[in-house]
């Protein structure tokens, strides 16, 4: 079973979730969303665990993988914290909307 912490409870996310929750070999762990509101109603309609911070997310030990659904403008730096915090992830394209934050501040090693 595979154990999914969703970051982004916008539509995207939502359809995210479902299929996370569709899959017979994965389950949706936690929902982050910078919304509250947005993180709660998608965890209470997943039957996951709203995360209050993305640190929570990185801290859990019951979470196998990180889906980014979030705003285009985060995940760069999303995706580098997961990557930092030893998360492997799943994350939406684009990446980023500005290369410059992608060549530097997710993969410094890219030139």
């Amino acid at each position: 079973m595979v154990k999914f912490a969703l970051l982004g409870a916008g539509l995207i996310g939502r359809i995210h979730a479902s299929n996370i929750t569709a899959h017979p070999r994965a389950t949706l762990r936690y929902v982050y969303d910078v919304n509250s509101v947005a993180s709660e109603q998608a965890a209470s309609r997943f039957g996951a665990q709203v995360a209050f911070s993305v640190e929570e997310v990185w801290a859990a030990n019951d979470v196998d993988t990180v889906l980014i659904a979030s705003s285009t403008n985060t995940h760069a730096a999303l995706l580098s914290s997961a990557i930092k915090a030893n998360k492997p992830v799943y994350c939406e394209k684009p990446i980023d909307v500005d290369m410059e934050c992608i060549r530097y501040s997710a993969h410094p090693h890219i030139k």
